[in-house]
C-alpha cells in the first residue's frame, strides 16, 4: 500500500504544516491521480482476498437457503382421497372397541392442538362454536359400539413449543390410566385445555390442576400425586420415534406434511401383530371422509388386501 501524506508538525500530529516559502516540496502525484489532492491513499486488494470474500457470501446463502427450506416444497392434495398415505402403524395404545373388529384407527394427537381439541370435542377455534356431537363421537356410535372399528389413541409430540403442558397433561393421563380412568380423564383435557401450551388452567397445566382434575373425576389425589411425580411419559419417546423412522417418511416421499391429530385406518391383524398397514391422513377430517376411508379398508371392500390403492 503507497501513501502520499503531507508533512507532520511534531507538536500537532496529522496537521498540514502552513509554509508560505514553499520549503517543503511534495512529490508529485503519479499522472493516474487527481493532483488537487495532497492526501491520497492507495489501496492495492489481492485478488485472492476478492475470490475469498464472493466463496464465503456465497456459502452464506446456500446455508440460509438450507437451512430455511429442509426438504422439498409441500404440497396440497387437491382432494381427500388423493391426501391418503399407505403407511405401516403399530396399533398398541389405549383402546375402545372390539379387539377383533375388522378395521382399527389409530388417533396421533395432542392435548394443546386446537384441531386435536376441536376433533374430540366439536368446539371449533375458528368459529366459537360447538357442535353437537364431535367427530370422534360420531365414530364411536357408528363404528366402535357396533363392533366394525378398535379406535387406538396414541399421543404424537408434533409441536414442540406446546411443552411443558401437552407433557404434563400427557403424564397426567398415563397416571389416570393407573386408576382405570384414562379415558374420563382423557376427554376432560381436551374439554378444559385452553390448546397451544396453556394447558386445562391456562398456566402449562400445572401439577395442582391436574391434581385437581383427578379428584374431580374421583381418584385418589395422593396415589394420582406420587405417579405423576415420577414423571411417566408411558411409551411417548418410543412412538415419536416410530412415527419418524416409519410414517413420516411416506408423508415426505409424497411431499405432504405430517400434524396432529393424524390417523391411520387400517385392517386389524388376525395373526395376533402389533402393526398393521393402512391409510393415513393429516388433519381433523370430517366423519364423511373418515368413514369413506372405512368402508375402504373394510375387508369386504378390497379383498381382504390391506393397503390397497385409493381409487378415484
Amino acid at each position: 500500500m503507497a501513501m502520499h501524506k503531507t508533512a507532520k508538525n511534531p507538536s500537532s500530529p496529522l496537521k498540514t504544516v502552513n509554509d508560505p516559502n514553499n520549503t517543503l516540496k511534495t512529490q508529485p502525484a503519479p499522472s493516474t491521480k487527481n493532483p488537487d489532492k495532497v492526501d491520497e491513499m492507495v489501496l492495492e486488494i489481492n485478488p485472492n482476498i476478492i475470490l475469498g470474500i464472493i466463496i464465503v457470501v456465497i456459502a452464506i446463502v446456500i446455508g440460509v437457503f438450507i437451512t430455511r427450506n429442509p426438504g422439498q416444497q409441500i404440497v396440497q392434495p387437491a382432494t381427500f382421497g388423493e391426501s391418503l398415505v399407505d403407511v405401516k402403524s403399530n396399533i398398541e395404545g389405549f383402546a375402545k372397541g372390539d379387539e377383533n373388529a375388522p378395521v382399527t384407527i389409530v388417533e396421533y394427537s395432542d392435548y394443546e392442538c386446537p384441531y386435536c381439541k376441536m376433533f374430540n370435542t366439536g368446539y371449533d377455534p375458528r368459529t366459537g362454536l360447538t357442535a353437537d356431537k364431535s367427530t370422534v363421537e360420531r365414530i364411536e356410535e357408528t363404528f366402535v359400539n357396533t363392533g366394525k372399528v378398535r379406535y387406538v389413541y396414541k399421543a404424537f409430540t408434533a409441536v414442540p413449543s406446546h411443552n411443558p403442558a401437552f407433557l404434563n397433561e400427557h403424564i397426567a393421563s398415563m397416571c389416570a390410566a393407573e386408576q382405570n380412568k384414562f379415558w374420563e380423564y382423557h376427554s376432560q383435557i381436551f374439554e378444559r385445555t385452553n390448546t397451544n401450551g396453556l394447558g386445562i388452567d391456562g398456566k402449562g397445566a400445572l401439577e395442582s390442576s391436574l391434581v385437581a382434575l383427578a379428584g374431580e373425576l374421583g381418584m385418589n389425589e395422593s396415589t394420582f400425586t406420587d405417579c405423576y411425580k415420577k414423571r411417566n411419559t408411558g411409551s411417548l419417546s418410543a412412538d415419536d420415534s416410530y412415527i419418524r423412522a416409519n410414517i413420516k417418511p411416506e408423508f415426505d416421499k409424497k411431499r405432504f406434511s405430517l400434524g396432529t391429530p393424524f390417523f391411520v385406518v387400517c385392517q386389524t391383524p388376525t395373526d395376533g401383530s402389533k402393526e398393521c398397514t393402512g391409510k393415513a391422513f393429516s388433519g381433523a377430517e370430517t366423519f364423511e371422509n373418515i368413514e369413506a376411508v372405512i368402508n375402504l379398508v373394510m375387508p369386504q371392500n378390497n379383498g381382504d388386501t390391506q393397503g390397497t390403492e385409493t381409487t378415484e
